[in-house]
């Protein structure tokens, strides 16, 4: 939450592939080497950033003990 004088706003929400994609943005990697270190194919990864996959809990935590997110 932001705070502004007497208002306050929510912050934008990013969805979870919106956040995957700066993940591996955030460490450089193309969606290749991303797909790589998580064991998936290109087109997974490709998938789950424009939305069209998507992220069971199995990905989420793999994505979290590899990056340490």
């Amino acid at each position: 939450m932001i705070i502004q004088g007497a208002q306050t706003k929510e912050a934008p929400k990013m969805s979870i592939n919106q956040r995957v994609k700066e993940i591996r943005q955030a460490w450089n990697l193309s969606q290749a080497k991303f797909a790589q270190a998580l064991s998936m194919s290109n087109g997974d990864v490709a998938g789950i950033e424009f939305g069209h996959n998507h992220v069971n809990d199995r990905i989420i935590k793999l994505i979290c003990f590899i990056f340490h997110v």
